[in-house]
């Protein structure tokens, strides 16, 4: 394929790595709710002006969609300066079967501006305002295979959402993004979109590392199969020679992940099973575990009420997940700051947080739940949709690494200046052999020139 004027203006133009981060105000916004008693504020507040890396432990959700349209190249790059070690692509596929990011193969609706383009008229279904008369919801569904991968590319990302009551299509695309959050980063110069070699070259050049996720399939007759689809993801990191381990293949199918183990076993103990249990009556449990864990799982996903639990009025981890660790198995949260102002917002969205309700008073909450993931669970990592909460929780205690520093392009970088500076060494040394070599030269030569041997020759009348 040709490359561009712009393909190679926008590799140019890609972001490098992030040495000290910016968390943004809403750490200390989230400390500063803590009980002014608590021992926990107190270590955090001391860190504030202490300079801070990125750190393995804060796993990017889709980006930054705190503030960012999910999965573009804006948000991705507002998550690596949070301090995210890890980023995600959620991999669905177009018409032509090529790779992109997208949360979900049915999405494109409301999560890009497509109904306010031409290629609205391919959506599979069309949309439907709302109905006063009947109150039906406003309706549209638009796919990511309804589209090529270059009319897929023509598109924007919108911050997620739609208006359930808006008569026209312009009102279901504008003004359903929920009230904590913001259209401010969502212009029509913004939300670029990116397939999934786009964010391998993006996050390579930011040195984090990848969690993709095989995402499921929406419908039939795609002629594709799982085992299929898993392979041409880990393909696409292997034509860019990525190293396995810097890769977190998420799945909730756990034929995906145990197809990983056993085709893919370079990739097997950073293969991710995620757990789409909705309550914890569907939790697994510890005999579970342990025949994961016999078939080559090593990393379990749940979503966070499934690792909290309350006991005497205190928040703590909740059994599963000490089970799942005595199991063997890492653990990976997802996913924090999904829903709004907890104090308020909680009434209307209690799933994330539902077994332990009582134990929230305010948004300081975040943090008590973080520490308990930390201290008692010892996470490998936290998804959120603002990366800069755990990088900051994790710079303060002094938990998880800086996986930036142990990038490929990182290494990349370091090898080349590193090469730069010998080249300049090896010039230099060569110049000064080279001034040595003609020293010498000219001192034999004046050695062994012709001399005047004529020993009688009369003297110089003196002038004196």
């Amino acid at each position: 394929m040709a490359t561009s004027v712009d393909d190679v203006t926008a590799a140019s133009s890609l972001p490098g790595p992030t040495t000290l981060i910016s968390t943004g105000p809403r750490p200390s916004f989230l400390i500063s709710q803590l009980a002014a008693s608590s021992p926990l504020r107190a270590t955090l507040e001391a860190c504030a002006d202490q300079p801070m890396t990125p750190n393995s432990f804060a796993f990017a959700h889709r980006g930054a969609p705190l503030q960012f349209p999910e999965h573009t190249r804006e948000s991705a790059v507002a998550a690596a300066r949070l301090g995210a070690g890890t980023i995600e692509c959620d991999v669905t596929f177009t018409k032509d079967h090529e790779l992109v990011c997208r949360h979900a193969q049915n999405d494109l609706h409301y999560t890009t501006n497509i109904l306010l383009t031409p290629l609205a008229s391919k959506c599979s279904t069309p949309f439907t305002p709302y109905n006063p008369d009947t109150n039906a919801p406003a309706t549209a569904e638009c796919w990511t295979s309804d589209l090529t991968l270059a009319e897929w590319r023509t598109l924007r990302g919108k911050m997620e959402g739609f208006n359930a009551k808006a008569l026209t299509v312009e009102e279901y695309v504008q003004t359903g993004t929920p009230g904590f959050r913001t259209t401010l980063y969502a212009g029509v110069t913004s939300g670029t979109l990116m397939t999934l070699a786009d964010s391998i070259e993006l996050y390579e050049h930011m040195g984090v590392r990848h969690t993709p996720e095989a995402k499921a399939f929406v419908g039939g007759g795609f002629n594709w199969t799982r085992p299929a689809f898993v392979q041409k993801i880990l393909d696409t990191y292997k034509t860019f020679s990525i190293p396995p381990t810097r890769v977190y293949i998420q799945s909730f199918f756990e034929q995906d992940v145990l197809y990983v183990v056993r085709k893919e076993p370079a990739f097997a103990s950073t293969a991710v099973l995620l757990d789409s249990m909705q309550s914890m009556a569907t939790a697994p449990n510890a005999a579970t575990f342990a025949a994961w864990v016999d078939r080559g799982i090593r990393i379990w996903a749940p979503p966070l009420f499934a690792l909290l639990d309350m006991q005497h009025g205190r928040l703590v981890a909740s059994q599963i997940g000490l089970q799942a660790r005595r199991a063997g198995l890492d653990i990976i949260g997802w996913s924090l700051e999904r829903q709004g102002v907890l104090a308020n917002d909680i009434v209307d969205d209690t799933w994330y947080y539902q077994s332990v309700l009582p134990a929230i008073h305010n948004e300081g909450f975040a943090l008590e739940a973080i520490h308990v993931f930390v201290q008692e669970l010892q996470l490998v990592g936290l998804f959120s949709d603002w990366a800069g909460t755990p990088a900051y929780y994790a710079n303060c205690v002094g938990y998880g690494h800086n996986p930036v520093a142990r990038s490929s392009h990182a290494a990349t970088s370091w090898t080349s200046s590193v090469h730069k500076d010998w080249l300049v060494f090896v010039g230099i040394v060569i110049v000064f052999l080279g001034m040595v070599g003609m020293f010498n030269r000219a001192r034999t030569y004046l050695r062994q020139r012709p001399r005047d041997t004529n020993h009688h020759a009369p003297l110089l009348p003196r002038c004196d």
